[in-house]
């Protein structure tokens, strides 16, 4: 069985230790929302799952209701990702929660 978490700013600080003793093999980290908002604990919850030894996913929370609006939410995703130095070969997927 593949264990996984799905966190953001939402959960407080994580304890991602105790994470991967308790099973979990995964973390979800929320990158952000909307066009251009960081989530508070994105790069706390990233680097803390990659150092606990965790795969690590990301998604983000979608408020587009054009194209454009997601062309925009989409270059914050990569410029973030990016700028985390998260390459396809570190995560093991982006996606939207629409």
């Amino acid at each position: 069985m593949i264990k996984g978490i799905d966190v953001s700013h939402n959960n407080g600080l994580v304890d991602w230790d105790s994470v991967k003793r308790a099973g979990f093999t995964f973390a979800m980290v929320r990158i952000g929302y909307g066009k251009g908002h960081l989530d508070n604990n994105f790069y706390r919850n990233i680097n803390g799952a990659l150092n606990a030894g965790l795969k690590v996913g990301v998604y983000h929370y979608s408020y587009a209701l054009t194209v454009a609006d997601a062309e925009k939410e989409a270059d914050f995703v990569i410029k973030t990702l990016v700028d985390a130095g998260l390459s396809a070969k570190k995560v093991i997927g982006v996606y939207y929660d629409m």
